[in-house]
């Protein structure tokens, strides 16, 4: 077993105790109960909402000794860092989740066994290629003590952010072949690929309006709105270009939330509670534009409601 496996195993063992507990917690919100109310049916085990890991991870295709802290969705600059070392070289590999995303399911079996599957989610034809290649990618091994939860995190989290922006200094560091890796998962029968298809397009352009682009208005790329807009248009003009109109529109509706005064109508909410509700207000808005479904074999997926965005993009008043 080498290094990153060990650190694998690791994760696994410290995750058995994290899934059960989780599941839970989804199933109370579904109730719709405040956390609250949650933390108070989890008994000893709503210690888990302040749960920081002592080991967590860092991926990057760069080399340092030091992990410096970036401008992010948080106060200041952070480190992100995550309890699993696979996700860490995931995020490292897959940037951009426009072009393509890795998702992790994981789950604990009837016998009380970790099981995982690794999805390769391709967005753009080719982008995957052009991704898996011989490139190698360190992960970076930190003390936990150096990080904290992120803002506005009220349930039990899988990224932490390192405390008051500092810089970290790694504890270890792992070099990873991101193809050879791959291949081994591949040869588990842990690993799929979902190759791009033309019906994940609007899916796509709804995720990135919806959960990247108001994150990047509150930081410094945002405060040049032209330029900033102009990196979409670019982007989805040239991979996406049937949903260039509605992208204009939703954005434009994204801007107007972001600068409306929610306080103003309901006077007792803080400045901090006022961008999450802005955030899942248009979080909301974005999802509405998207349909559940169900395949043959039980499982959900999402397809565009045409009518539904046409009569958006045909709204003169787009703003509620």
């Amino acid at each position: 077993m080498n290094k990153f496996e060990e650190e694998i195993e690791r994760y696994r063992l410290q995750v058995k105790k994290i899934l059960p507990i989780e599941k839970k917690i989804n199933m109370l919100k579904k109730k719709k109960l405040s956390p609250e109310e949650i933390k108070k049916e989890l008994g000893t085990d709503a210690n888990i909402f302040e749960y920081v890991p002592n080991v967590l991870y860092h991926g990057s295709p760069k080399d340092f000794n030091i992990i410096n802290s970036g401008e992010s969705t948080q106060p200041g600059s952070v480190v992100y860092a995550t309890d699993d070392p696979v996700h860490a070289l995931f995020f490292s590999v897959f940037r951009n989740s426009s072009e393509s995303r890795a998702h992790i399911k994981e789950y604990i079996d009837s016998n009380g066994e970790y099981k995982v599957k690794y999805i390769i989610d391709e967005r753009i034809k080719g982008a995957v290629e052009k991704l898996i290649t011989d490139k190698i990618i360190t992960i970076y091994v930190c003390d936990g003590k150096q990080f904290t939860k992120p803002r506005g995190s009220m349930y039990i989290e899988r990224e932490w952010v390192s405390k008051k922006g500092q810089n970290i200094i790694p504890v270890d560091k792992i070099q990873i072949n991101v193809k050879d890796f791959l291949k081994s998962l591949e040869k588990q029968g842990l690993l799929e690929y979902s190759p791009y298809d033309k019906s994940k397009d609007w899916i796509t352009v709804i995720e990135m309006l919806a959960e990247n682009y108001p994150f990047g208005l509150n930081t410094e790329r945002g405060k040049s709105i032209e330029k900033y807009d102009a990196t979409y248009d670019e982007f989805i003009e040239k991979n996406f270009p049937e949903q260039l109109n509605f992208s204009k529109k939703f954005r434009l509706f994204v801007q107007k939330t972001m600068a409306r005064d929610f306080k103003a109508e309901t006077p007792n909410m803080t400045s901090e509670e006022e961008v999450e509700y802005k955030l899942k207000y248009i979080k909301n808005k974005a999802y509405s534009f998207l349909n559940t479904q169900k395949n043959k074999n039980g499982e959900t997926y999402l397809i565009p409601n045409i009518e539904e965005i046409e009569s958006f993009c045909n709204s003169e008043r787009i703003h509620r």
